[in-house]
């Protein structure tokens, strides 16, 4: 038996991600409308697909004809998004140690 704080808990994980779902999309038609491209955009979830085209047209590219595609398709993955969001962290601790060296170093120069 769920229990209503487990209950509210699924409720409100499933609707954050129904907003993200829609957030994913939105951004995939404004992209699509600033910058004059076409999008093409799936999501499985759930044994179920959610798409958006920016296109009525039915026929987009095979993964192979994308391949051979010149130039060559920038092609991302999990890890090109986790990797930088890990240097940016980085860059931050980086920013935050630089901060309080130059901080102790002022205090120090103050003098008691």
């Amino acid at each position: 038996m769920i229990t209503p704080a487990r209950s509210r808990t699924s409720s409100r994980t499933g609707e954050n991600c129904r907003r993200r779902k829609h957030t994913v999309f939105k951004k995939a038609h404004e992209f699509g409308k600033l910058h004059h491209a076409k999008i093409g955009l799936f999501i499985y979830q759930s044994g179920r697909y959610f798409t958006y085209r920016s296109s009525k047209k039915l026929v987009w590219p095979s993964w192979e004809e994308i391949q051979q595609s010149y130039p060559l398709p920038k092609d991302l993955l999990p890890e090109d998004f986790e990797a930088s969001k890990q240097d940016s962290t980085k860059q931050d601790s980086t920013k935050q140690d630089s901060t309080k060296q130059d901080s102790a170093k002022k205090d120090s120069r103050d003098g008691p």
